[in-house]
């Protein structure tokens, strides 16, 4: 089959999250009763309706960033995967207290973990499509200027203290190294976390400017290189006071493996947007990895654990790839189908 009949096939084949995305996202079908009646379909199937139940509303920072499956980022990651997004009534009305809540609190002084809690709260958002309201907006864009500012006035061998700070790193953190304090502001670190580049991947203001473009590609470039692939993943540690943080969440890419291919599917839907990734050694080392799962007839079959839910874990660490229910065959091949043309897509934004 060619792409044409591949997407003729999701669409007859597909259960309800393959069916409306790839009406939706791969056809940009305008047929508002078709549109509609996916919609329904894809609102009262099971896993949609088991995984809106899940998003509590609770804005701690464990609500909002932990391994749990009804933490926010696993939810909003999930749904947003599933097909929910901005625009869709009851997703915008369960999504409206994380808005309202970035609009009332602002940056300030306040807990160490505060401006992350920000930046993760304001990826999920902007990967949902609320990329264009003002305080997302905001967010993202004093991101990349942040971002953009590191990688430009520095090397990526100055981000940690000197090595009398790092005699003072109490023993319980002192396998981890200490960066450097004029990294930490109001906004956050300036270095990429891996929920900024879900943001920014997302953000159609930044991907559409010409000059916000070839910033966050100098971003990405630094990041795919070998120079910060070599850095402890993590980071290292912070200090406020006497107190010190580990930090966590840095982009380090995954070994391209069958035993890593749920994360590696991941990254690959995270990285397809910017062409300083897609050109690198990695994306193309991986991309043979995914045509390695073609059928004769043309559709994709990805192993099971690729493309499944894990009973915890982090959504941007692939643990969460299922798209339907049970794991049979035919829904594998579908799910597996699905993901590779909208990788295809993605790699035209």
């Amino acid at each position: 089959m060619d792409e044409s009949e591949l997407v003729s096939w999701l669409l007859e084949q597909g259960g309800p999250s393959v069916h409306f995305r790839t009406l939706v996202d791969l056809v940009g079908h305008q047929d508002v009763l078709k549109v509609s009646c996916a919609l329904d379909d894809l609102i009262n199937s099971p896993i949609v309706k088991m995984w809106l139940d899940r998003l509590s509303g609770g804005l701690s920072l464990k609500a909002i960033h932990s391994s749990r499956p009804d933490s926010y980022e696993n939810t909003m990651g999930k749904l947003v995967q599933l097909g929910m997004r901005a625009g869709l009534q009851p997703f915008d009305n369960m999504t409206l207290r994380y808005r309202a809540w970035l609009t009332d609190n602002p940056p300030g002084e306040e807990e160490v973990f505060g401006p992350f809690k920000r930046i993760v709260l304001a990826a999920l958002l902007s990967y949902a499509g609320y990329d264009e309201t003002s305080t997302v907006k905001t967010i993202v864009t004093r991101r990349l200027g942040i971002l953009h500012r590191s990688v430009m006035n520095g090397s990526l061998s100055e981000i940690y203290a000197s090595e009398e700070d790092q005699k003072h790193v109490p023993g319980v953190h002192s396998p981890h190294r200490l960066i450097r304090a004029g990294l930490k502001g109001r906004l956050g670190l300036a270095l990429p976390f891996v929920y900024d580049l879900l943001a920014l991947g997302n953000a159609h203001q930044v991907l559409k400017d010409p000059v916000q473009r070839a910033k966050l590609e100098k971003v990405i470039d630094v990041v795919m290189s070998e120079e910060y692939q070599s850095l402890p993943p993590g980071y290292g540690v912070v200090q406020r006071g006497d107190r010190y943080y580990v930090v966590g969440w840095s982009v380090h890419l995954p070994k391209v493996s069958s035993e890593n291919g749920a994360r590696m599917l991941w990254m690959m839907e995270l990285l397809a947007p910017f062409e300083r990734a897609r050109t690198s050694t990695w994306f193309r080392e991986a991309w043979h990895r995914i045509e390695m799962q073609k059928t004769l007839r043309g559709t994709y079959r990805f192993p099971t654990r690729w493309v499944s839910d894990q009973a915890s874990g982090y959504w941007v660490n692939g643990a969460y790839m299922a798209l339907g229910g049970r794991r049979t065959d035919s829904v594998i091949e579908q799910e597996s189908t699905f993901r590779v043309l909208w990788l295809k897509h993605l790699m035209t934004r």
